[in-house]
């Protein structure tokens, strides 16, 4: 059981039981569609979605896709 929310909401403290309710993470990052990220490079893109998944994975050890 999984469920696709935006990245941030697996960050979220205030989410008891949330990660241990899934068996892998199913996070939507997309920097391209994001206002903040307008004009940036591809680069910068790359690095964001890395260090969102090093962020949730640091938080869960399940699988993430």
């Amino acid at each position: 059981m999984t469920t696709s929310e935006p990245f941030y909401y697996y960050l979220l403290d205030d989410t008891p039981g949330f990660l241990d309710a899934q068996d892998f993470l199913l996070p939507s990052i997309h920097p391209l569609y994001q206002p903040w990220f307008k004009g940036s490079t591809v680069a910068t893109d790359v690095d964001f979605v890395v260090e969102v998944l090093g962020k949730l994975a640091a938080r869960s050890d399940k699988p993430i896709l």
